[in-house]
């Protein structure tokens, strides 16, 4: 971080030396953090930014929230052209790129479904439970707005962490449109467009669609299969506007999305970066079949470099029968206002292709019993779900010493995920024998009749079903008790019900065991739960402004996510309680001489029963598989952004967030022994003896509470370890974010540099804090030029990410243990470590391009 952001600093003292040289013109400066509602005072004043963090439009100084918003304009200066670019620029957000987004330590930390975000996010007011809508481009959206704190008593959606508001653009009354094309390196192109207009008196729309096309792929594969990470995504978008009579406005809006690429869940960028293991025939811990890579002769090209990959299985990544459609319906009652807030969306999203990281086509032997083996492994992963909710509030004029809100809200959510692990050609997975014939003399044998037919060769097959409903109403006054003190109390009461099933299927082969040659179904069940949750939350602040350009606040709110469960991993603990939030914050704003803007807030969350999800291993099942836990922890921090207008060409905004998030629960062993629901004491899958330098043991128990499985798991013991302490994951404790540019205005138009440095502390992707998931501080760099006319008709951008190349993670993890035991004869060896197969989300590498933008 050091050099680089010297090298900014030095940069800023350049730039300002160098603004004499420039040729002044009256144009403004390139836009803040958000742009500018009103013309600026003087040449190089911070402008007035509107936001509606709190459902009314108010200047974002104003504003007692920790807020940050962007807009398009912002986002093409600065560069904001992703979700993890929000996060970057965003005090307190972080994103894993596995489509999960957390704020302050507060967010969703599985894929699985069954549990809620803990960031809601909002398009147009209606409620989406994924962060896709993070992923438009700034044409289609006008302004995001990220608060960070408990949101409930404004808002239909109840959330823990934050909220995320997006508007998007909308119809206009007079005609406009833009058309931008853009090339780039890894095959890039992109063409986006809209028009708009009235249709007639009160009557207006707009359509517009979107396609890019990145046909190289981030990840280079030298097997044989495609290249990873390619992108080929389209969306369309259309609205329609009307005026009903005076005092009725509506908007409705239609979205559609296609993806066929080769991506994963959420942008994911994913990669084994560890030696293959050739040594191993059968893993000791959680193995179901034989390791493809055993004997294997061709270097990973993944280690050497981490954005190379040696697969042979086609990838894949499909969205299709994406609709959304919402509807805003305001009527102006004079004394209120009463808004409706209502929308449908349904998806259908398949992703899959190599599971064995391998290039390998050719069977190889079993080394002892000589058994042909595939090395041929696949995954698919689909995910079908549709959601609807309605809301309907009423709120007071703007204006007055007395405001208020009310609201009714209401959300389904219809959920069906299924993921197939197989080996295909293996043709002793094509039927399995119940793993309660292990018995010698197996019974099975010539009867049929017991034999479980498994025509896609699948060895892990989830499936699982959600069906969820929630129900709220809530409400929000302030007063002004003086004309400098304002104070403000919030209710919100929640309703939550789910009901879902699971069929889960693990099949075990391993030729070389006294199994034999049979495949059996170690696990083959069903379940069904339900459960309904209620709670009150709220808030309580006081805020004072004693001058028109400074504002001081504290608040207190009460914060819920509703109970749920863990369906499709066959979990020991599939159900999780509620989780509850106490957030104290107090924060302050300020304006100094129309220049610069400050904005502070100090944080303390104090969690009950944290919704943690990690992999363990199932101590009947013998496979790891994930659970939930309810835990006590916190997360205390500092915030801070700043925008700073020295001249009127040279900008400056800088923020930065310190997070200091842990769990505070110990582990009693006691509760572990008797299976005590919410100990806070686990096994790591991936380090059973706990020899990690990190690991924190405090129990040795009998590994999978029995006797050991001859040839494939042995009696050894397992460590026991404490997770008080532990950080929690996506939660890095310091983030700093830099971004200076400069404007030189010209006759002909203005030319604009940017420049942005994000620094982001090291953090761990899981709430077992080993090694493995540990993922290493990093810096990227980005640079940015922008030409607009003096007319504002065309805008060519040329742009840089992440221009020093750095490799750095998102996410990190492991599939294989780190302890090892005699191969085939069940004896135990000595828990030793001998390394794993990590695994890491990577950050795009190096990418440039070109952009052009024109408007009419």
């Amino acid at each position: 971080m050091s050099k680089r952001l010297l090298m900014l600093g030095g940069a800023v003292a350049a730039l300002s030396a160098f603004s004499g040289l420039a040729v002044a013109q009256t144009a403004p400066a390139a836009a803040a953090p958000v742009s500018a509602a009103a013309p600026a005072a003087d040449n190089n004043s911070v402008g007035e930014i509107v936001v509606t963090a709190q459902k009314r439009s108010e200047t974002l100084q104003n504003v007692p929230v920790a807020v940050t918003a962007y807009t398009a304009k912002t986002r093409d200066v600065m560069g904001v052209t992703g979700i993890q670019d929000y996060a970057n620029f965003t005090p307190g957000m972080n994103y894993t790129n596995l489509d999960r987004v957390s704020i302050r330590g507060s967010g969703r930390q599985t894929y699985y479904i069954g549990n809620d975000p803990g960031v809601a996010q909002y398009e147009d007011g209606f409620y989406s439970a994924s962060s896709a809508p993070l992923f438009e481009t700034p044409l289609f959206v006008e302004q995001t707005e990220v608060l960070r704190g408990p949101q409930g008593t404004l808002f239909g959606r109840n959330s823990m962490g934050g909220a995320i508001n997006i508007t998007t653009r909308g119809p206009t009354d007079i005609f406009q449109g833009e058309v931008r094309a853009e090339v780039g390196n890894y095959g890039e192109t992109r063409e986006e467009g809209y028009v708009s207009g009235p249709i007639r008196d009160g009557l207006r729309f707009m359509v517009g669609e979107s396609h890019l096309d990145e046909t190289d792929g981030y990840l280079k594969n030298i097997g044989g299969g495609n290249n990873g990470a390619a992108k080929g995504q389209t969306y369309y978008y259309a609205a329609l506007g009307a005026d009903i009579g005076s005092n009725i406005t509506a908007t409705i809006r239609y979205q559609k999305a296609v993806w066929d690429d080769t991506f994963a869940v959420g942008d994911r960028l994913a990669n084994q970066t560890s030696a293959y293991d050739t040594g191993t025939f059968f893993g000791p811990v959680s193995s179901l079949m034989p390791n493809p890579a055993y004997g294997y002769n061709v270097a990973n090209p993944g280690v050497a470099d981490n954005y190379k990959i040696n697969q042979n299985t086609r990838g894949h990544g499909s969205l299709h029968g994406n609709n959304l459609i919402s509807a805003n319906i305001k009527w102006d009652l004079g004394w209120a206002d009463l808004k409706y807030i209502g929308g449908f969306q349904n998806y259908d999203f398949d992703t899959g292709g190599d599971l064995d990281y391998t290039g390998r086509t050719a069977d190889f032997a079993s080394p002892v019993t000589g058994t042909p083996i595939s090395p041929i492994q696949t995954t698919n992963f689909e995910e079908k779900k549709n959601y609807y909710s309605n809301e309907l509030d009423l709120s007071s004029p703007s204006g007055g010493k007395l405001q208020w809100i009310g609201g009714l809200y209401q959300y389904h959510e219809g959920y069906n995920q299924e993921v197939h692990e197989a080996a295909p050609q293996q043709a002793e997975l094509a039927v399995l024998v119940p793993f309660s014939y292990i018995t010698p003399g197996n019974p099975c044998t010539g009867n049929a009749a017991c034999l479980i037919a498994n025509p896609s060769h699948d060895f892990v097959h989830y499936l699982a079903h959600l069906t969820s409903d929630a129900f709220g109403t809530f409400g929000q006054v302030d007063y002004k008790v003086t004309d400098t003190i304002k104070v403000t109390g919030g209710v919100r009461y929640n309703y939550d019900h789910k009901s879902g099933d699971e069929t889960v299927r693990y099949a075990l082969f391993n030729p070389d065991s006294l199994l034999g040659d049979a495949a059996y179904a170690l696990v083959n069940e069903s379940q069904h739960k339900a459960g309904t949750w209620n709670a009150m939350t709220g808030t309580a602040r006081i805020e004072w402004t004693p001058t028109s350009r400074d504002l001081a606040y504290a608040s207190y709110s009460r914060g819920y996510k509703s109970g749920g469960f863990l369906f499709g991993t066959d979990a020991d603990k599939i159900e999780a309680n509620p989780e509850y939030v106490d957030a104290y914050e107090i924060g302050y704003k300020t304006t100094i001489a129309h220049q610069l803007t400050l904005d502070a807030s100090l944080f303390y969350n104090n969690y009950h029963g944290l919704q943690v999800n990690f992999t363990e291993l199932n101590q009947s099942t013998f496979v790891s598989a994930n659970d939930f836990l309810n835990l006590n922890a916190r997360a205390y921090g500092f915030e801070f952004e700043s925008t700073w207008h020295p001249t009127h060409a040279l900008q400056v905004v800088l923020s930065y967030s310190y997070l200091n998030a842990e769990i505070t629960q110990g582990c009693n062993p006691a509760q572990f022994v008797t299976n005590v629901y919410g100990s806070a004491c686990v096994v790591d899958p991936a380090d059973p003896g706990a020899t990690d330098p990190l690991a924190k043991p405090v129990l040795s128990i009998p590994k999978y509470s029995g006797a050991a499985l001859p040839g494939i798991i042995s009696s050894a013991m397992q460590q026991v370890q404490t997770l008080k302490g532990d950080e929690l994951p996506q939660s890095p404790k310091n983030k700093i974010a830099l971004n200076v540019n400069y404007t030189w205005d010209f006759d002909p138009g203005s030319l604009t540099a940017s420049v942005s440095n994000v620094w982001q502390d090291q953090e761990t992707s899981s709430v077992l804090n080993g090694s493995e998931y540990r993922i290493p501080s990093y810096d990227v760099t980005d640079f940015r030029l922008l030409w607009n006319d003096a007319h504002k008709k065309y805008t060519v951008i040329g742009y840089v990410k992440n221009a020093f190349d750095t490799v750095a993670y998102g996410s990190s993890g492991s599939n294989g243990p780190t302890a090892i035991y005699a191969p085939v004869s069940g004896v135990s060896a000595n828990l030793q470590r001998i390394g794993y197969n990590m695994y890491h989300g990577l950050i795009f590498p190096r990418t440039y391009g070109l952009e052009l933008q024109y408007r009419f």
